[in-house]
């Protein structure tokens, strides 16, 4: 939605981008609601009356939990692994926007394997070890590794990613070169760095 400025106003793109998964979350819940309101099957069943009553009640029960199982296993399950592709790039952004959905991506360990990044990514530090999150990136063998320093370094000494380059060397993981040209000495890179107001730093690995 280009003319609304969105990404100027994160919190209203989030509602925004969330409107049709809650819109789906509302139906589900709505059907469950019903679906008990027709659980009253049970005293029918106990007291031996099948009148027409009564089987109204059991089909009316069994089409709510049949469409909120469907939809359920649709959203969550089927649709939310679909790539972003073709004419299901718009339905996999909706999921995709939805937090339950994401946490239970994580949980069962599905990452997402696309030309282009998701809408919302997790971000995590690497622990009490190494703050950056780097070498347990390269531990993986990850082509791309994004990492943002949010540490306390004032100076902008770089401690965090010197501490990470030095765990990955004594692990022997890998070495680090300058992108532009590997030629140069990184210690010098890292120096340069420093001093300049480039906003980010590119290594090869």
């Amino acid at each position: 939605y280009p003319q609304l400025r969105l990404h100027q106003r994160p919190q209203l793109a989030a509602v925004i981008d969330r409107v049709p998964e809650i819109l789906l979350w509302t139906i589900i819940y709505a059907c469950l609601m019903l679906m008990n309101g027709e659980a009253g099957i049970k005293e029918c069943e106990e007291s031996h009356h099948r009148n027409s009553v009564c089987e109204h009640r059991t089909v009316a029960f069994e089409v709510y939990r049949d469409v909120a199982l469907y939809i359920t296993m649709l959203s969550v399950g089927l649709l939310s692994f679909l790539p972003d592709v073709g004419k299901f790039s718009k339905l996999h952004i909706w999921l995709q926007s939805s937090p339950l959905i994401r946490q239970m991506h994580m949980f069962m360990l599905a990452h997402v394997m696309d030309v282009r990044p998701p809408v919302y990514l997790y971000l995590s530090d690497g622990g009490p070890v190494e703050d950056l999150g780097i070498v347990q990136l390269l531990r993986r063998r990850q082509r791309w590794i994004l990492s943002m320093d949010a540490g306390d370094d004032a100076d902008c000494k770089l401690v965090d990613l010197k501490t990470a380059i030095a765990l990955a060397r004594k692990e022997r993981l890998c070495s680090f070169y300058d992108v532009k040209d590997p030629r140069r000495d990184l210690d010098e890179v890292l120096e340069a760095y420093t001093r300049s107001r480039t906003p980010f730093l590119q290594l090869g690995v």
